[in-house]
């Protein structure tokens, strides 16, 4: 699922480059009820469940945080990086990207 990949992609990216933008925080998660059903993204998630006075459940996690202007500039300079780029039509809203290591194949918007 596109959850649990994007979960692993962004973990790795906040180990491997510090400087783009994602980061992890831990958080929690309160509910007075119990959930009829829990994210299906928890289960590729570390967390745990806490006993806290007044709610049926807490569950405490790590989760990744992306400060977009950051991280939309880390992006930027890695394609600029790649030096792949080769066009972009504005008078039709078109991207064409050479085959580079960041996609399997070409890419036309």
């Amino acid at each position: 699922r596109w959850s649990h990949r994007t979960l692993q992609v962004l973990t790795e990216l906040s180990h491997q480059h510090p400087s783009c933008g994602v980061r992890l925080l831990n958080g929690r998660e309160y509910y007075r009820k119990e959930p009829q059903s829990l994210p299906t993204f928890y289960s590729s998630l570390p967390h745990s469940r806490l006993e806290v006075e007044g709610y049926h459940s807490v569950y405490q996690m790590t989760l990744p945080v992306i400060d977009t202007s950051v991280h939309l500039s880390w992006l930027q300079d890695q394609l600029n990086m790649l030096n792949e780029f080769t066009s972009i039509d504005t008078t039709t809203s078109k991207k064409h990207f050479q085959k580079t290591s960041m996609w399997s194949s070409t890419v036309q918007d």
